[in-house]
Formats: C-alpha cells, structure tokens, sequence
C-alpha cells in the first residue's frame, strides 16, 4: 500500500504543480527501491535489516550534505 500511496501522491504533486519537491521524489525513490527489493526478495533478514540500512543512508547524506553546499548561516 505504501508503494502505491507514494506513486499517487507523486502523480498527483505533477499534475497540480508541474513540479516535484526534492524531499517527495528522495522518499518516494526510497520507498520504491527498498519495497520493491522488499517484495522481490522476501526475506525476513532483510526486512529487519532495511530499517537500519535507511537510518544509515539518511545519516551519511545529512553528513555529506553540510560539505556539498559549504556552509550557510541560519541568522537572517
């Protein structure tokens, strides 16, 4: 239900705006890679795993992104 709730909110992001935020397409990206390998594997290792595995990857690209952008200050 996820994969396809993702896939319609995404639909229906384009239809209304043209456009699709960074923020829908990552998490919709995620949704379907790891609920497609999900389905496809069927294992129950990697189910439990899979959690773990996207904490990580959010970790390294909040870490990584502070020295792709350089840094901004937050005071107006």
């Amino acid at each position: 239900m996820l994969i396809v709730g993702v896939l319609a909110q995404t639909l229906i992001a384009w239809i209304r705006h043209k456009k699709v935020s960074g923020m829908l397409l990552t998490s919709a990206v995620l949704v379907l890679v790891f609920g497609g390998l999900t389905l496809l594997i069927h294992d129950a290792v990697f189910i439990k795993w899979k959690p773990t595995i996207v904490n990580w990857l959010f970790a390294v690209a909040f870490f990584a992104s502070q020295y792709m952008k350089g840094r901004r200050s937050c005071s107006g």
